[in-house]
């Protein structure tokens, strides 16, 4: 990582993470879904020759899903276009682990720390609120009063939003901090996200055990 995004390298691992994970013999895993009628709503496709088939909607669309982040993190060439993509990688993870819980809803499996990470750092992204009036900019050179916010932060955060008895008004509170101020924005260590696409793998293997 470099001030705070991801580079290449860090990209080059969560691409050969998504392919040990969620790939089976070159297809995305949820491809194997189709087989799956017990544990799915599905249809029967017949063609013209007498061929029948079962469909899976929730196969294809997560796979839709899983071949469109790959093809995400197979995109940049260089270290800047790696870093201006992190955080729409970041919030194309929480996409997955969306699909992945409404096509998987196992009560077995709760919700793990990675994912929790994922789901909290794509809320922040998603809805700034003070932070668009932060100066975010690499050039602009930190100072004394920069704020820095990492997961760290932002785990801190969501323990303090779940006993707010107005969490919309403390969510503005606590961003408040970052307006017309210098911030340093330190998205999640690749280790955390690693472990999440381990954990999507679990998940997506589930209907297949």
């Amino acid at each position: 990582m470099k001030n705070g995004k991801y580079d290449k390298d860090d990209f080059r691992i969560l691409k050969e993470t998504l392919k040990k994970t969620l790939y089976d013999a070159g297809e995305p895993l949820s491809c194997l879904w189709h087989n799956a009628t017990d544990r799915f709503d599905h249809l029967i496709v017949e063609y013209e020759d007498g061929d029948k088939e079962t469909h899976v909607a929730e196969a294809c669309n997560l796979a839709a899903v899983v071949s469109g982040l790959e093809r995400l993190l197979s995109l940049p060439r260089s270290h800047i276009a790696c870093s201006e993509l992190s955080e729409i990688a970041l919030l194309q993870l929480d996409v997955l682990r969306e699909y992945l819980r409404d096509a998987v809803p196992t009560g077995d499996l709760p919700e793990t720390q990675n994912e929790l990470v994922v789901r909290l750092w794509a809320g922040f992204l998603k809805h700034p609120r003070q932070l668009v009036s932060a100066h975010r900019c690499d050039w602009i050179p930190e100072n004394d009063d920069t704020s820095v916010l990492g997961t760290d932060a932002i785990l801190a955060w969501d323990t303090e939003l779940r006993t707010a008895q107005n969490r919309n008004a403390k969510r503005d509170e606590l961003k408040r901090q970052f307006a017309n101020s210098v911030a340093t924005i330190q998205l999640p260590e690749v280790s955390f996200l690693v472990q999440f696409l381990n954990d999507c793998g679990t998940r997506a293997n589930r209907p297949l055990a």
